[in-house]
């Protein structure tokens, strides 16, 4: 399996302790919480199990598969069956385009992409649904710790074109869904420079929601029924 976004390690145990023996390579960029990550894995005694790795995934992600991989006795060897994006969301697409390019993911590999309506992902969405290579259904969640706050996780089943098959070009990303990926980006600074408190974090998601279904069509498979995450 393959994190992307390790933060404190906390869904990596969750990954491990849900399929046992399982192998997980996690990356995180921050060296910081990447300490914490690995203390956190080594306290929980799966350390032979989690490979945490610091660096930015369009660094890291190309060398996979490579010679210049420097694998460690935990690390999984690509391709993956399991991915997931826990990173910046404007990085989702980007990201997978190199896992599909380098061979990285298997047939049937199951990409789980997080906070997609909340800041968003609207890039990766639109490949996800329109690209032709992926199964997807977007589920609506409360997002963590914030009642009242909707977001939204896809599951994405890869399907690896077979043989010489050739997939044609998914439609190019609208204009209006560039807008919307421009403006996921400016909540995420505001966020990390001066916060968000939860009232506008509901009406940024809401109004992502809304912008989404009418520019793309894009919705999730039930509407949000409120709840805790």
């Amino acid at each position: 399996m393959l994190e992307v976004g390790a933060y404190c390690g906390y869904s990596s145990l969750r990954m491990a302790i849900a399929r046992p023996g399982s192998r997980i390579l996690t990356l995180e960029a921050n060296p910081s919480t990447a300490v914490i990550a690995r203390s956190v894995v080594a306290y929980s005694g799966l350390a032979h199990l989690i490979d945490v790795r610091v660096g930015h995934s369009e660094d890291v992600l190309p060398l996979l598969g490579t010679d210049g991989w420097g694998g460690q006795g935990a690390s999984p060897a690509p391709p993956f069956d399991i991915v997931f994006f826990d990173q910046r969301g404007s990085r989702y697409v980007a990201d997978l385009k190199t896992l599909e390019s380098s061979g990285c993911l298997a047939p049937g590999a199951v990409v789980v992409c997080d906070n997609v309506l909340k800041p968003g992902a609207p890039a990766l969405l639109w490949h996800v649904l329109r690209s032709g290579l992926y199964e997807t259904q977007i589920m609506a969640v409360t997002e963590y710790a914030m009642p009242g706050v909707e977001d939204w996780m896809s599951m994405s089943v890869y399907r690896h074109p077979q043989g010489e098959q050739q997939q044609a070009p998914p439609p190019p990303l609208p204009a209006s869904l560039r807008r919307l990926e421009w403006e996921a980006d400016q909540m995420r600074n505001r966020n990390q420079t001066g916060g968000v408190d939860f009232e506008a974090w509901a009406q940024f998601a809401a109004t992502m929601r809304s912008s989404l279904a009418s520019s793309a069509g894009i919705a999730p498979e039930k509407p949000w029924a409120g709840g805790e995450k």
